[in-house]
């Protein structure tokens, strides 16, 4: 295997080299966008063929298979110029996807071995999942499942199945009815397995259910705290790290809130995964936003015992707890949600 790790580290750092920061790549217009990643592509495929030791097979993969991370890079395009540029507004040009058009989305080879190809099938599929979504007025979640089920290729249905439910289940409104349309979805047993535990897991998070705990977690006004010592009153929990660029555009909308409902039955902690090492970063950052409510830092990053009970897979994440330490939302509504106050005016807080 020395030939190929040869190439493929030469690879990434000539696309290193070539893309400089790549968020940056985002802000270019569509032409000078799709003219870099083009010449990248042309000068992997040079670098490729100049490479020594590289049999044909895995030439002929690796051509197709940057193609296909040209095309995913075109296809991000939008969504990823939003964010750097903080322009929602911003839409790509009706020929922008040009190149796309004669996609072939049943591909299994390819959808096994590209994880470029494999991107752009999920993503097709979910915009197909979008629109039903919005025709049948059904939650999104269950529009992906029913999309996916639909897909002819066993390969690809179940291995769209499998990601979207290992990574998503946690999010549902609904975890019965998501764990019921995948199971009714899937036909790969090992799959069908590893989900049915996680959806066991999650179960236990239900309503009403004691919240897992934490213990003894720094608090930056001094001393540590425990899950325990915030008993009788509701519990607002925001995961979050200094890192999370969704975490801090949440800051804003949870000191509104928090601002809203000081005097009122509720705490409201933020506990940070940040690394240790990054404990002065978290400090630092709770001065300079003068963030609000109880900060603490957990014992462990994302092994911490309360992160893993929680089922916790991405940032933020939000969860209310009851005043006798029982769970009212594992997923509960983003401080810029307005359902969030909705909940909170429900509960009489």
């Amino acid at each position: 295997g020395a030939y190929v790790n040869n190439y493929l580290l030469a690879k990434m750092n000539n696309e290193k080299s070539f893309l400089g920061n790549r968020f940056e790549t985002y802000k270019l217009n569509e032409t000078d966008f799709k003219a870099k990643y083009n010449d990248l592509k042309n000068s992997s495929l040079e670098l490729m063929n100049s490479s020594e030791g590289l049999d044909e097979a895995f030439k002929a993969l690796e051509e197709k298979d940057l193609h296909y991370y040209y095309l995913a890079r075109l296809n991000e395009y939008e969504n990823y110029r939003r964010y750097v540029t903080k322009d929602d507004t911003f839409n790509i040009s009706e020929d922008f996807l040009n190149d796309l058009d004669n996609l072939d989305y049943t591909n299994e080879k390819d959808f096994e071995f590209s994880q470029n190809y494999k991107g752009l099938v999920n993503s097709h599929y979910k915009g197909l999942a979008d629109k039903l979504a919005k025709n049948d007025s059904i939650d999104n979640d269950i529009a992906f499942l029913k999309t996916f089920g639909s897909i002819e290729s066993e390969a690809i249905k179940n291995g769209l199945l499998f990601d979207f439910a290992n990574n998503s289940m946690s999010y549902s409104k609904d975890i019965d009815a998501f764990y019921s349309s995948y199971a009714n979805n899937s036909s790969n047993s090992e799959n069908n397995l590893v989900v049915k535990e996680k959806y066991d897991k999650l179960m236990a998070l239900a309503q009403g259910r004691p919240s897992p705990k934490f213990f003894d977690y720094v608090n930056y006004k001094g001393g540590t705290t425990s899950l325990d010592d915030l008993k009788g009153k509701y519990v607002y929990v925001d995961v979050w790290a200094t890192w999370c660029g969704p975490c801090k555009r949440e800051i804003p909308y949870l000191k509104e809130v928090e601002n809203k409902y000081h005097d009122k039955n509720i705490e409201f902690v933020s506990v940070s995964i940040d690394k240790a090492a990054d404990s002065d970063k978290w400090k630092n950052m709770i001065e300079d936003k003068e963030l609000g409510g109880m900060q603490l830092f957990a014992d462990n990053d994302w092994n911490s015992k309360f992160v893993k009970d929680y089922q916790i897979q991405g940032i933020p994440r939000f969860i209310l707890i009851d005043a006798e330490g029982n769970i009212v939302n594992a997923n509960a509504p983003r401080p810029s949600d307005p359902k969030l106050v909705d909940l909170f005016t429900e509960l009489n807080i």
